[in-house]
């Protein structure tokens, strides 16, 4: 982990409303910023940096483990205060985006929620947005519920062909690594 990933996890997880969670705690978050680098060093690294922030403030406000559909919209309004001050290069519209909608059960226009189905015509950077959402939908594997992952539910080609691949599942394939996050 560079210096300015220590950074920004610090103030992620040092700004999390609840830092007691089990399936939405640290260690998910920690997963969810390792996916979503996979997934911009696959489509254009010089975004590493949002990609890093969208992920490590996606859950900041979860209070708990429940269903919880508006927790992007709290988590954005968290990380708008925050990233500004700590962050002042960073493309805050395209990770408040992110990190609003990471969580939708649809999408605005309708549909699934992937990127293609939102109306990105002011200035969002999609790949954000696809980084962070495909990141956390990786992770899913981590609940017992989940025992793969629907590809029209990612927005990547690196997460399509990575999604339930060997190496994909081989993270989750302890019994008790599952039993943590139930």
């Amino acid at each position: 982990m560079n210096e300015f990933e220590e950074k920004v996890c610090y103030v992620a997880k040092e700004s999390r409303v609840n830092k007691e969670l089990i399936a939405h705690g640290w260690p998910h978050t920690i997963q969810v910023i390792e996916y979503a680098k996979m997934i911009v060093r696959s489509i254009d690294a010089s975004l590493e940096e949002d990609v890093i922030i969208a992920a490590a403030f996606h859950d900041v406000s979860r209070v708990d483990d429940e269903c919880d559909p508006t927790h992007g919209v709290r988590s954005a309004e968290i990380a708008q205060k925050l990233i500004p001050k700590y962050f002042p290069e960073a493309d805050l519209k395209s990770i408040l985006f992110a990190i609003k909608h990471h969580c939708d059960f649809e999408a605005q226009g309708g549909g699934v929620p992937v990127v293609a189905n939102y109306d990105l015509r002011n200035g969002i950077n999609p790949i954000i947005a696809m980084c962070l959402w495909d990141g956390d939908r990786l992770d899913l594997l981590r609940l017992q519920d989940h025992p793969v992952i629907y590809t029209e539910y990612l927005n990547t080609d690196f997460a399509k062909s990575y999604a339930n691949s060997e190496e994909h599942m081989k993270r989750y394939k302890s019994k008790n690594y599952r039993n943590n996050f139930s």
